[in-house]
């Protein structure tokens, strides 16, 4: 073993899955630290309580090791927020947690467990409890890249990055069932320069979620190679949108029903709720984001895209003042292209702004969407957009007025080659349209005619095909 790599076992370190191996593992975290060097686990599990990670240091798990959080609350202290959030009012714990660092790596083939499933980090805990601690919190870190490790069970959710500069997911295999409630898998919030290839992620609560609570952007971000499922949304923008998104890729994913054959999600979403959710409900804005090349099957939705004024409410601990120059969001340039759905439903593709507020500039291109779940009722056309609730599918009754694409206060709409294919027993149309301009369809391919399948009301500039619509 080389001078700068550092073997916890020369600190005390027993790794046998039963002792309390912090002081062990923090000695060799801080000698690697004064070096710019390696901490390597491996053969045995390690218990811990929080481990503070800091720069040019290197934790490598290897195959065969796991480190474990000790199943107990006074082994992870509180720590205070370093970076005001609407999230961050209160102090939280951590597993592992780092604030202000730079070139931190955790890589290998071995395992980090959060003991999530622990009766001490469930017991009387509800909702975003500061009690539970997140498996990875990174705060205001730069040059992180965390590679290859098994990530299993946080008591809360498994990883978030809250404002670094330079982060480098690669894959990772994430597994997040405990029994408790807001089991991400990822959250990225307010970061900058980022990519996340080649994962896995299997959640009860979001899988992968782009987030913006505080005042930094979530910007430079690119995603691509994964595997999601979820309870919840697979791949999720906000809710938090206070900052805002800015220049995002998102390519060839695969979106599919959880493997975890108990769901502890409270809207027990089966399949998941909506393939891609993007919610701008608390200002900032979404623009100039791209998602393409996405296959996905049993989402209750394929797109939720939903921008409201909630602005800093949070329902989850109550409300709060909102900031002074708190304002409506905005979403507009957003582009989605080659998209197939399967056994999906009974909500359609969901875009709505609000009156006096629209949605602008946004595409869909090469859409093919099979619907496998119908509304066997009468659809309604006065819907109550709910700006300012908790943006989700949920907040709309399944009888909307579009079995496939349902679109309201949008100005700029493109849809080209788009697919619709109902489920049995649907009587819906496949598009419904509300208070939009500017709309223009090309290559719409649904059972029946034009008339009865693309419904438009209060339509300002609406073509299909070269020619208005009714």
């Amino acid at each position: 073993m080389s001078s700068s790599t550092f073997d916890p076992r020369s600190f005390g370190a027993q790794a046998d899955g039963q002792s309390d191996d912090t002081a062990a593992l923090q000695a060799a975290i801080d000698q690697a630290a004064e070096r710019g060097g390696r901490v390597l686990l491996s053969d045995g599990t390690f218990c811990s309580g929080t481990l503070y990670l800091k720069s040019r240091v290197t934790l490598e798990i290897v195959s065969g090791a796991v480190l474990e959080a000790l199943p107990n609350l006074d082994r992870f202290p509180f720590i205070e927020p370093a970076t005001p959030s609407r999230m961050d009012t209160v102090a939280w714990r951590a597993f592992l947690y780092a604030c202000d660092a730079d070139g931190i790596v955790l890589r290998g083939d071995g395992e980090i467990h959060g003991r999530g499933d622990h009766p001490i980090f469930k017991e009387d805990l509800k909702g975003n409890d500061p009690r539970r601690p997140y498996g990875i919190h990174f705060v205001n870190c730069r040059n992180i890249r965390v590679e290859g490790l098994r990530l299993r069970n946080s008591a809360f959710w498994m990883q978030r990055y809250l404002n670094c500069q330079g982060v480098t997911l690669r894959g990772l295999d994430v597994w997040n069932h405990a029994e408790t409630r807001n089991n991400d898998g990822c959250d990225i919030d307010g970061c900058r320069d980022v990519v996340v290839s080649d994962c896995r992620i299997d959640s009860t609560d979001d899988a992968l979620c782009l987030k913006s609570e505080g005042a930094h952007l979530c910007e430079n971000v690119t995603i691509t190679n994964c595997i999601l499922a979820s309870f919840a949304s697979p791949l999720k923008f906000g809710t938090g949108s206070v900052g805002g998104f800015r220049n995002i890729t998102v390519s060839n994913l695969v979106i599919r029903p959880s493997d975890c054959p108990e769901c502890h999600h409270v809207f027990k979403a089966m399949g998941g709720l909506s393939g891609i959710d993007i919610g701008c409900v608390d200002g900032g804005f979404f623009e100039y984001v791209t998602i393409s090349n996405i296959a996905m099957r049993g989402v209750e939705s394929v797109l939720f895209m939903k921008l409201g004024e909630r602005l800093s409410t949070n329902l989850h601990q109550g409300p709060f003042p909102a900031p002074p120059d708190a304002s409506p969001g905005t979403m507009r340039h957003v582009k989605f292209s080659q998209i197939t759905a399967d056994d999906v439903g009974p909500y359609p593709c969901i875009l709505v702004g609000y009156e006096g507020n629209a949605i602008q500039d946004i595409r869909l291109t090469d859409v093919t969407i099979q619907m496998g779940h119908a509304s066997r009722e009468q659809p309604a056309w006065e819907v109550d957009l709910g700006s300012k609730l908790y943006p989700v599918n949920r907040i709309f009754n399944s009888l909307m007025p579009a079995y496939g694409i349902y679109a309201a206060h949008i100005e700029g709409l493109r849809l080209r080659d788009v697919t619709l294919r109902p489920a049995t027993g649907e009587s819906r149309p496949a598009i419904g349209l509300q208070h939009v301009k500017r709309v223009a369809m090309t290559g719409i391919d649904t059972p029946n005619d034009r008339d009865n399948d693309i419904v438009v009301r209060e339509g300002t500039d609406v073509m299909i095909d070269g020619s208005p619509a009714n």
